[in-house]
C-alpha cells in the first residue's frame, strides 16, 4: 500500500491510503480537486529527479566527467526531490484537512498497522 499520492496521481481517482474510508460524495470530490490541481507539479519534481538520479548513476562512465558536475548533478537531484515532498506533504494535508475527526484517528490507526508491518 503506498504512503501517499503516487508520481502523476493527477487522474480522477482518490489517493491509495484512503481506500478503506468511508468518504461523503462532497469529500471525494474535494479530496479529487485537490489531487488534481497540485498532483501535477509534484509529478513534474519526482520526474525531474529521477531524470537527475539516472544522469548521476550514468555520469561516471562519461569522459566529460568531473566531480564538481557531479557534485552540482545531485544538488539539484536534493532540491527537485526536497520539493516534490514539500508539495507531496502538502497535498497529504490538504486532504487530511477534508477528513472527519472519526476518519482522521482511522486513517492514523491504518498508518500505524502499516508501518510496523514487516515486509518480506
Amino acid at each position: 500500500m503506498p504512503h501517499l499520492p503516487r508520481p502523476g496521481f493527477t487522474q480522477n481517482e482518490l489517493p491509495p491510503y484512503l481506500a478503506d474510508l468511508t468518504l461523503s460524495e462532497q469529500q471525494k470530490a474535494t479530496i479529487k480537486q485537490i489531487v488534481n490541481a497540485k498532483g501535477e507539479a509534484m509529478k513534474t519534481k519526482m520526474d525531474e529527479a529521477f531524470k537527475l538520479k539516472m544522469q548521476i548513476h550514468n555520469f561516471p562512465f562519461s569522459m566529460d566527467y568531473s566531480e564538481d558536475k557531479v557534485k552540482a548533478l545531485i544538488a539539484q537531484a536534493t532540491q527537485s526531490m526536497a520539493q516534490a515532498q514539500l508539495e507531496k506533504a502538502q497535498i497529504d494535508n490538504a486532504v487530511y484537512q477534508v477528513l472527519t475527526e472519526e476518519q482522521r484517528e482511522q486513517l492514523k490507526t491504518k498508518m500505524a498497522n502499516f508501518a510496523h508491518t514487516p515486509r518480506g
